[in-house]
């Protein structure tokens, strides 16, 4: 089976290749609880002129073949993002949503994205490898009252205190998609967010000849734009970041001066072994990426044990690695050599950092989106025939998704401007095949600038 690189240049997307590869009068089956409906839309009108038809099925055939070795799905217990971290209170997040609720004339809004539930109600899971969020749907209505539809049994006390004080009420998971009918069916009208909310949920509040409002929602954006106490949190969980990094390359500054060739595996461990001993420390944001030599210049590697490379004086060595907090969410790379790198390694390295500087210095008007000030990052490199195949910077969670939206630094087209309290990465790199890579990445945070007596905007 060969493999496709979506977003690549020259590489269809699963919709062409559809329209490209099927003939006429074929049938294309989906599992409507896991199709957007702008993805669904998307495939529709490219394989429409080719009568191929998009058929919703009722049944998921993988989970019918897929019989035995499932791993469950998590029965821990779901906890309080304490106020002391998250700043804003259940009820008056509730209560802003429930204005544009109104404002687009709709009595519902049905929530899909699991880190959207988890902002909006100060709760955090462990369903998510890396990402402590919980599989559940939340329905706010145009009164800010709410219910969450989850595993009950993973409800405690002190978390059913927090969630009826703030006026949401607690069903069954499964009993999403009836509730939702029903409430169209007693005069409800639903807004849904097409980019994040499955074929299935259109479908359930569509009954009786309702047509439910498709569009983005405010929450994405919202959540966004930290809050000086996210903020100050964020921090904090840097600082200790930082206590790890400096540790963690001090080991391994001194492993190597002893002549000793640790593995990528083994340094990473090593790494976990450092932070899981911080305060406050939850788990990895995501899985470690420790690159030796050439293995660097793949952009997204992975060591194993099978074929993990050493680190050794002689070649550089990428790490890229994050942690959760109770206070926040990290990612950090940094690239480093111990011994003697070249003169060309040495050059690209400083056309890099020159990149990183020129975000991280970066002064502009509001307004400005990422992919403005994407070039900034590059010019260093492309003056000299060079690039990265890959975005400068993405928005960070507050203890949550450590890639987090609407906003981002990237050479595509985002219309969503920078903006006061967004924290993005920044972290421009280069990779040459078969020799090594380089990247630097730091976290920034938009913020007023005193240039232009606060009328611009920079980072920090």
């Amino acid at each position: 089976m060969p493999l496709k690189t979506d977003r690549t240049p020259g590489v269809p997307g699963i919709h062409e290749w559809l329209r490209d590869n099927l003939r006429e009068g074929d049938k294309v089956g989906v599992d409507p609880t896991l199709f957007a409906i702008a993805a669904s839309e998307r495939i529709k009108s490219c394989i429409q002129p080719k009568n191929i038809e998009l058929v919703f099925l009722s049944d998921n055939l993988v989970d019918k073949t897929w019989t035995s070795g499932r791993p469950p799905l998590s029965a821990d217990p779901l906890r309080i993002h304490p106020m002391k971290y998250a700043g804003l209170k259940v009820e008056d997040k509730l209560s802003k949503i429930s204005e544009s609720i109104v404002a687009k004339q709709a009595t519902d809004l049905l929530v899909s994205k699991l880190d959207d539930i988890a902002w909006i109600l100060n709760l955090r899971g462990s369903d998510v490898p890396n990402t402590p969020l919980f599989v559940s749907y939340l329905i706010i209505r145009d009164d800010a009252t709410a219910t969450l539809f989850c595993d009950q049994t993973r409800i405690t006390a002190e978390v059913s205190e927090l969630l009826t004080s703030s006026n949401v009420s607690v069903s069954a998971y499964e009993d999403t998609f009836p509730h939702v009918s029903s409430r169209v069916s007693q005069g409800g009208r639903f807004w849904l967010d097409p980019g994040s909310t499955s074929v299935a949920a259109f479908e359930a509040s569509s009954v009786d000849g309702s047509a439910p409002l498709k569009a983005e929602t405010p929450i994405e954006l919202m959540k966004a734009k930290k809050t000086e106490v996210e903020m100050a949190a964020m921090k904090s969980a840097y600082l200790k970041d930082g206590v790890n990094w400096a540790k963690f390359l001090c080991w391994l500054e001194k492993t190597l001066a002893k002549g000793e060739k640790p593995t990528e595996v083994e340094v990473s461990q090593q790494l976990e072994t450092i932070r899981s001993e911080l305060e406050g420390y939850i788990g990895p944001s995501f899985e470690t990426i420790a690159a030796a030599g050439e293995n660097g210049a793949v952009i997204h590697y992975r060591p194993v044990p099978e074929s993990t490379s050493p680190v050794t004086l002689d070649n550089s060595f990428l790490c890229d690695a994050g942690c959760q907090f109770q206070e926040g969410t990290t990612d950090i790379t940094r690239t480093v050599h111990f011994g003697e790198p070249t003169s060309w390694q040495k050059e690209c390295f400083t056309r890099v950092l020159q990149g990183h500087i020129a975000i991280d210095s970066s002064i502009f008007p509001p307004g400005t989106t990422g992919h403005a000030i994407d070039a900034f990052a590059r010019r260093h490199l492309w003056n000299h025939g060079l690039d990265y195949k890959h975005g400068t910077g993405h928005g960070v969670g507050a203890s949550l998704c450590v890639h987090e939206g609407p906003m981002g630094i990237s050479s595509r087209t985002n219309p969503v401007a920078l903006d006061k309290g967004m924290v993005l990465s920044n972290e421009p790199g280069y990779y040459e095949a078969g020799a090594f890579g380089i990247r630097i990445e730091s976290v920034i945070a938009v913020r007023e600038s005193k240039v232009g007596d606060g009328s611009f905007l920079e980072f920090e």
